[in-house]
């Protein structure tokens, strides 16, 4: 029994693929968008028993220029990011980037379920079964 190979037409192999943007490509952007909102307004009301706000950025907003330096510092360090990412993807490096990527994602995804699940448990106690 002999088997075909498909044929492939050398035409179409060299002209690249083109994508075509529809509004649906944004409906997951938009669900993210509406699930943030929604745990936003439902951690947003303070209740006796919520727990001490710690500050996250590393120079206090009540210092003169806070808010423009943590701004800087932010932008420095998506610029240092986003620059070796380039670089390994420059030197054909394909598996650290993705490495690095699904990394960040699967640790942003952890962190925030860490955090909103600690401030959902002091909104919504759940009483003790004993």
């Amino acid at each position: 029994m002999r088997f075909s190979h498909p044929v492939v037409d050398e035409g179409l192999a060299d002209q690249p693929e083109k994508f075509k943007a529809k509004i649906v490509y944004l409906a997951p952007i938009l669900a993210s968008m509406l699930f943030g909102l929604l745990c936003g307004t439902l951690l947003i009301k303070p209740t006796p028993s919520s727990p001490p706000i710690y500050p996250v950025a590393p120079i206090p907003q009540t210092s003169p220029g806070g808010s423009a330096f943590n701004a800087i510092y932010f932008v420095i360090i998506l610029a240092v990011g986003a620059s070796v990412l380039y670089l390994l993807i420059k030197h054909r490096s394909k598996k650290m980037p993705t490495f690095l990527t699904v990394f960040a994602l699967t640790a942003a995804f952890f962190c925030f379920h860490l955090f909103s699940s600690r401030e959902f448990s002091f909104q919504f106690p759940i009483p003790c079964l004993s």
